[in-house]
């Protein structure tokens, strides 16, 4: 996916995510919320599976078919199969059309162990690839590629 970013207040972002299978953006007003629709894309697509289960607070309240909130596809494999191929159907330099007004950068998540991310981040602008191996430190990658930005005066 693409990260578009447009604008930066400390070490916040807000912008636009591109990806793959949806020719829409998706606008972010912070970090957080880049965060949360990346892995909810991710979630969608079911690539690349988790390794663990998200916890989340549940309520009391019963489910009424009998405990099993979802109902279930015929066949899960196929509809994985079917994300995955939706996922991967735009070339990865389509994702490069879009420009973010601060930078842009070209996420691949590869993993997502150990309840986090891994992967590589491309900084479009300088053609630059570097990996990273959660979260956080995809987030400090683009911190730095946008501070190291702002000292050359972009």
């Amino acid at each position: 996916m693409s990260v578009c970013v447009d604008g930066r207040r400390n070490s916040d972002i807000s912008g636009r995510l591109y990806h793959r299978g949806g020719p829409e953006p998706v606008l972010f007003e912070n970090t957080g919320q880049a965060l949360i629709e990346m892995e909810k894309w991710c979630d969608r697509v079911g690539y690349p599976q988790p390794e663990v289960v998200v916890r989340k607070f549940k309520t009391k309240a019963s489910v009424p078919d009998g405990g099993t909130a979802q109902k279930r596809d015929k066949n899960p494999e196929q509809l994985s199969i079917r994300k995955i191929e939706e996922a991967v159907s735009v070339a990865s330099e389509d994702l490069l059309n879009e420009e973010g007004n601060k930078g842009t950068f070209v996420v691949h998540i590869k993993y997502r162990q150990n309840a986090t991310w891994q992967g590589q981040v491309m900084w479009a602008e300088k053609k630059q690839t570097c990996s990273f191996r959660s979260a956080l430190e995809l987030l400090k990658l683009i911190d730095s590629a946008l501070d190291e930005e702002k000292k050359q005066g972009g």
